[in-house]
């Protein structure tokens, strides 16, 4: 899942990446065939046994320190912990704006990080992040937002 206006989100200190070129999120949803002895002859059922998702962020970077009070740098996140992120829909490129809304959100783990300057100019950081338990489709329970509900029935 990627778009122009999807951009990933550090929801545990409420900042975006800096510089950030590129975010892809994948859902894996494992399915199995059920047939059993009720189900009539010819017909096969399948069923969701399990999902995994993961997210990879590619930012330019502008140094190797650890963020400022607005965005979050790679270096943030080279680390064992668990970090709250979300998919978050922004109105465009500039500063955060702040009727933005998650798509989904989850806790993720730091699986790589890697950087790499092609042009020995531009150095290029790439983060995959991977899923960790339920992936939450909306708005953070901290936050409200006019295209999501956070009501539970």
């Amino acid at each position: 899942m990627n778009g122009y206006n999807l951009r990933a989100f550090d929801l545990d200190n409420e900042r975006r990446f800096a510089n950030e070129v590129s975010c892809e999120f994948h859902i894996s949803i494992e399915t199995e065939d059920i047939d059993n002895k009720d189900i009539p002859q010819g017909s096969v059922f399948p069923v969701m046994t399990g999902y995994s998702f993961d997210m990879t962020v590619e930012q330019h970077v502008a140094g190797f320190t650890t963020s400022n009070d607005k965005y979050s740098n790679a270096g943030d996140f080279h680390d064992n912990l668990s970090h709250t992120l979300a998919l978050e829909k922004f109105a465009g490129k500039g500063p955060i704006d702040s009727q933005g809304s998650e798509v989904c959100y989850g806790s993720f783990y730091t699986e790589s990080l890697s950087f790499k300057a092609d042009n020995k100019k531009v150095i290029t950081s790439t983060l995959k992040f991977q899923g960790t338990g339920e992936l939450h489709v909306g708005n953070h329970a901290s936050r409200t937002s006019a295209l999501s509900d956070n009501s539970e029935a």
